[in-house]
């Protein structure tokens, strides 16, 4: 899979903020069934309805760039979807204490998508009185975006 960079995703964001209509869930239905189904699932209980719209809107901005980038990826399977999201807890509950943003310092060492990372970083960071997020959510809404960067990049 090839780099998306952070100019790409900044480009994607412009888009979308100039045109609502610019990229949208049904835009990745038939692309992605099982990323979609997985970030509409039931398992965000612990999520607001606010939050779980935000993680949706990031995932949309995550899809729209990599298929920006890489416009043939095969989808994810649902057995990967469900590996990467173990794999992703194990190393973010075996982290030691600390900040989130410390936490998260275990997920950058040597990946391949750095940029798609540093932006669900980003943008889980961002102190707004619109939407707060509790520590819960931010490590909710880590964990399954990075589920879906991995299963959309693993080539």
């Amino acid at each position: 899979m090839k780099f998306v960079s952070e100019a790409t995703i900044d480009r994607i964001v412009e888009e979308m903020e100039a045109n609502k209509d610019a990229y949208q869930i049904e835009d990745f239905i038939d692309r992605q069934p099982v990323v979609l189904s997985y970030l509409f699932s039931d398992n965000f209980t612990a999520l607001s309805k606010k939050e779980k719209e935000y993680m949706l809107f990031l995932g949309v901005i995550i899809l729209a760039a990599v298929y920006d980038t890489e416009p043939d990826i095969l989808p994810v399977a649902q057995d990967t979807i469900g590996h990467l999201e173990d794999d992703n807890w194990d190393v973010y509950e075996h982290t030691p204490e600390g900040s989130f943003r410390e936490k998260l310092d275990a997920f950058f060492k040597d990946y391949h998508q750095e940029d798609l990372l540093a932006f669900v970083e980003d943008t889980l960071m961002t102190d707004s009185d619109d939407l707060p997020l509790s520590k819960e959510a931010q490590a909710i809404m880590f964990i399954t975006l990075k589920t879906v960067i991995d299963g959309l990049t693993k080539n």
